[in-house]
């Protein structure tokens, strides 16, 4: 759902196949770990629910999109749990 709800081991994981991307492209040392987070980040957006762009406005995230409910409705909003559902093959 967030990024709290995602294991360390598989960031982790994920950091050093970026990392090794990058050194085998020879971008220097001190920018590795700006793109890494930034790699992350985009990473996050792509497994985390609430980091992704809404359906209806891709300009927004689903957490921005709760935020918004949240203020116009006055009341507490909190995904717990989601089902992904994949037809066909």
């Amino acid at each position: 759902i967030d990024e709290d709800a995602v294991d360390s081991s598989l960031i982790e994981k994920e950091k050093e196949i970026y990392r090794d991307q990058l050194v085998q492209e020879g971008k220097p040392a001190q920018v590795i770990d700006k793109i890494i987070e930034g790699k992350v980040r985009k990473y996050y957006s792509t497994i985390c629910l609430l980091k992704q762009n809404y359906i209806k406005n891709d300009k927004i995230t689903i957490q921005d999109y709760l935020e918004e409910l949240i203020a116009k409705i006055g009341e507490s909003v909190k995904v717990k749990n989601f089902s992904r559902f994949q037809i066909g093959g």
